[in-house]
């Protein structure tokens, strides 16, 4: 659970060249071309029986109900 009072940003930096998954120490796919990434947040209520029992004070807190979605970031990666 990641609580986000009104206003707030949260940020997730992404490495692509640490974060995928190699064999050896040069993978054998490389990242050429156009690409786009964007994030949705959804909110929902958590009700008194779905709380657990350290947290049931969070079934009291006021939340963003529904989906919002990021704006959309495109970048080119250039071949080597």
């Amino acid at each position: 659970m990641l609580p986000l009072p009104s206003g707030a940003a949260f940020s997730l930096p992404v490495d692509l060249a640490n974060g995928l998954p190699m064999s050896s120490s040069e993978p054998d796919y490389k990242f050429k071309g156009a690409y786009s990434i964007e994030t949705r947040y959804t909110g929902k209520a958590v009700s008194w029986q779905e709380a657990n029992l350290d947290t049931k004070g969070v079934a009291l807190m006021p939340y963003c109900i529904g989906t919002v979605t990021s704006n959309r970031l495109r970048f080119e990666v250039a071949g080597k």
